[in-house]
């Protein structure tokens, strides 16, 4: 006599379920939505940027304060003897000196006017000399690409020190002055959090932007 074997169906389904070897599932198959974003750019790389784009708002800055002053100043000083009936000797003489010291004033004046340039520069394109050398703009926290108010609003704080003091120096507000140092010091040392989690300056953590790598 023949012995029939009786087989459990919930056996089968036991075996299955812990069997390696079956194959994957629907859902672990299914295609997981890409990231938009952009890697972010390392802390180091974005340490350099900054050092990179003081030295053209020093330096630049300087050059650049040093010509348009020790023009505009040279050719007040010209014009001003040359209308008294001085001679040309005399005329020269003056414009050297009004050049001289314009030179002189430029220097200080220049790296706030080279500021405010990296300023208008940065909120429109999102981007300095220092991030463009480096190949690196702002976007967004998740390396996204950020809108344009979140691009200004970062500007805006990160260069501070720049337009409130012109804001101070034209309005006669001159705790506007005193406020700008103050913020200038909070936001130097806020440059140091790219170093903590999320690769996020002061400014960056304020606006919700960071710096990506560009594509």
């Amino acid at each position: 006599m023949m012995n029939e074997s009786t087989s459990n169906p919930g056996d089968s389904e036991m075996n299955d379920a812990s069997s390696p070897y079956q194959p994957p599932t629907g859902e672990s198959t299914a295609t997981q939505p890409a990231s938009t974003g952009r890697p972010l750019a390392s802390a180091g790389r974005r340490f350099g940027a900054f050092l990179l784009d003081g030295v053209v708002i020093g330096i630049g800055g300087m050059i650049l304060g040093m010509l348009l002053g020790g023009t505009i100043l040279g050719m007040i000083g010209m014009g001003a003897v040359a209308d008294a009936g001085a001679a040309p000797e005399e005329a020269a003489a003056a414009a050297a000196v009004g050049g001289f010291i314009g030179g002189l004033v430029g220097t200080i004046i220049g790296p706030y006017i080279a500021t405010f340039i990296m300023m208008i520069l940065e909120c429109c394109t999102g981007i300095t000399p220092g991030k463009l050398m480096l190949g690196m703009k702002v976007s967004k926290a998740d390396g996204s690409d950020a809108n344009l108010s979140s691009i200004v609003t970062r500007g805006l704080l990160k260069y501070q020190y720049s337009w409130v003091v012109i804001v101070g120096i034209f309005t006669g507000l001159d705790f506007l002055v005193t406020i700008s140092g103050i913020l200038s010091v909070v936001m130097f040392f806020g440059i140091f959090l790219i170093f903590g989690e999320g690769r996020q300056t002061l400014w960056d953590k304020m606006a919700k932007t960071s710096v990506a790598m560009k594509d």
